[in-house]
């Protein structure tokens, strides 16, 4: 799969079931840039986000792949999207980035977010009940009370 500016290449190596980033700038001369960590099943297909920080795969594992590809220096492990009961054979980024659909052969669509702080605000809007500064201090002795959710 081709990056939208044409610049790169994401290819899946079957023999070590990763996926590998190559700059395609110069096509005589391609340069394997970063070796992106699978979820060790076949991908079926991958696309990149519009504005490129991103790739998704979808697995016959029934998981769908997410890679943040702004810190391709270092391999970044994917986040692993669940909820298929079959291989997913269909990714798709909407227009502005910010959800992808996954298909799966479980005859089912889904759509999730790619934002990290929707995602968290989501998590943190069903969090209940809050944990207090009791419960904190009994589970987490060498943190300062610091919760990951704004009280509501």
């Amino acid at each position: 799969m081709f990056s939208p500016d044409n610049r790169r290449l994401a290819a899946f190596h079957r023999t070590d079931r990763t996926v590998w980033l190559i700059d395609v700038d110069d096509i005589h001369h391609a340069v394997r840039r970063a070796r992106l960590p699978a979820s060790g099943s076949w991908l079926y297909t991958m696309v990149f986000a519009a504005d490129g920080r991103r790739l998704a795969a979808g697995a016959a594992d029934s998981k769908a792949l997410l890679w943040d590809l702004t810190r391709t220096a270092t391999p970044t492990t994917p986040t692993v999207l669940t909820g298929h009961a079959n291989p997913v054979p269909a990714v798709a980024f909407g227009p502005d980035g910010t959800v992808l659909a996954t298909g799966g052969n479980d005859f089912t669509i889904r759509l999730r977010d790619t934002g990290p702080d929707k995602v968290a605000a989501r998590v943190c809007d069903s969090a209940y009940p809050r944990i207090t500064r009791a419960q904190w201090t009994q589970y987490f002795t060498a943190v300062d009370y610091h919760p990951p959710c704004p009280a509501g």
